[in-house]
């Protein structure tokens, strides 16, 4: 019986010690989220400046990507 007890307590340390790591994993991931929501909404900002500074660049731009998604498509339907 002394070791079923002992065995129970073993388990019971083991249940902890891989709660306690789990914690700290999920606190990490916030800590990690919350920084990188920080450095999306950096870059949102500075990229409203930008196209509130050069509208035109950002439409010839826009334009430019288009035009090259437009492309590739193309070339990769008439492989098919």
């Amino acid at each position: 019986m002394q070791a079923h007890t002992h065995s129970r307590i073993k388990n019971h340390d083991a249940a902890a010690a891989v709660e306690a790591e789990a914690e700290h994993a999920i606190e990490t991931l916030r800590d990690k989220a919350a920084h990188l929501q920080e450095r999306i909404k950096a870059g949102v900002h500075n990229t409203e400046g930008a196209i509130k500074e050069h509208p035109w660049a950002a439409v010839g731009i826009a334009a430019g990507v288009g035009v090259g998604v437009g492309l590739l498509i193309g070339m990769l339907r008439r492989r098919e």
